[in-house]
C-alpha cells in the first residue's frame, strides 16, 4: 500500500514523497514546462552512467466523445515520477520531445496499447521513437 509522506505545494507544481514498500518515491505534479524540463534534466543527470534507460509510461484521458484527448503524462525513471497535466498546460518544452524520441529510452507500462496514438494525436502531437512495451506480455 502505498503512503503519501511528504508533501510540498509551490506555485507551479506539487512534490509528493510516495512510500510504496519501504521505497520513498519522489512525485512531481505540474503543467508548468519549466518544471517539465528540470524534471527531465535533473533526472537524466542522476542516470547519467546509464546509457539506456527504462521508462515507466502512462497515458490518461478522461472517457467521453469518439476520441478523447491525452490529459496526463505520467513518466517514472527509478524512485522518480513526473505527472505532466496535459489538459492545463500551455506549452510542451523541446526536452520533453527529445526525451521521449530517444532511441535509447524503453518506454514500459501496462495496457499502453493505445498510450503512443493518444500523445500523437494531443494537442501537442508528441512522437515516440518506438512503440512502448506493455509489461503484461513479458510477465511470467
Amino acid at each position: 500500500m502505498a503512503i503519501i509522506v511528504d508533501s510540498d505545494r509551490i506555485y507551479t507544481h506539487d512534490v509528493y514523497t510516495v512510500n510504496l514498500h519501504g521505497n520513498k518515491i519522489k512525485v512531481t505534479v505540474t503543467a508548468n514546462a519549466s518544471v517539465v524540463r528540470k524534471w527531465i534534466y535533473t533526472t537524466l543527470f542522476f542516470n547519467r552512467r546509464d546509457i539506456h534507460l527504462v521508462v515507466g509510461l502512462g497515458v490518461q484521458w478522461t472517457p467521453g466523445g469518439s476520441d478523447p484527448p491525452a490529459d496526463t503524462l505520467q513518466l517514472c525513471i527509478g524512485n522518480r515520477c513526473l505527472i505532466f497535466q496535459l489538459a492545463h498546460a500551455t506549452y510542451v518544452p523541446r526536452s520533453l520531445r527529445n526525451f521521449l524520441e530517444n532511441p535509447n529510452h524503453t518506454f514500459v507500462g501496462f495496457w499502453n496499447h493505445s498510450d503512443r496514438q493518444k500523445l500523437e494525436s494531443s494537442e501537442y502531437q508528441f512522437e515516440m521513437y518506438r512503440d512502448p512495451l506493455d509489461l503484461r506480455h513479458y510477465a511470467e
